[in-house]
């Protein structure tokens, strides 16, 4: 798998343990999506190159929440959630590795909780693989003076 899938697994079992009774998705499937839930989506990746094989890589999500549709005041659900998000998801473990958030911001758009979540990365390319010397013949002698 890619690392912004990774990155992306890592975030909905992290939204999983927030609250297992709440289900988490990958995809928007607005017709059949039983709420409240959550869905996850990766809304940009960039890379850019630093020195040598280095690399800063940098990944926007976008973290939906539906909010339950009996709710008499569903800004205020939201808002909760949001404010459940900024202490839980902070910290997101990636192939055993613990990345922290550069930024998180909400905002409520008609009705959904759009909260996103910047992850800087360094990466480093593995170097391709030099061709190894099959066989040398090395010589010399002594030089007297």
């Amino acid at each position: 798998m890619s690392l912004s899938m990774d990155f992306k697994a890592g975030l909905i079992d992290l939204l999983g343990s927030l609250d297992p009774t709440i289900p988490v998705y990958s995809e928007p499937d607005l017709q059949g999506l039983p709420k409240p839930a959550f869905v996850v989506l990766l809304l940009s990746s960039e890379l850019k190159k630093e020195l040598g094989r280095r690399y800063n890589q940098t990944l926007l999500f976008d973290l939906l929440y539906y909010p339950d549709p009996g709710s008499t005041d569903k800004q205020q659900e939201c808002q909760v959630m949001a404010d459940r998000l900024y202490e839980h998801m902070e910290l997101v473990e990636v192939n055993g590795i613990t990345y922290s958030s550069r930024g998180m911001k909400h905002q409520i758009l008609e009705g959904v909780l759009h909260f996103t979540l910047t992850y800087q990365l360094h990466v480093t390319r593995t170097a391709p693989e030099a061709p190894i010397m099959k066989h040398i013949e090395q010589g010399g002698q002594i030089k007297h003076v």
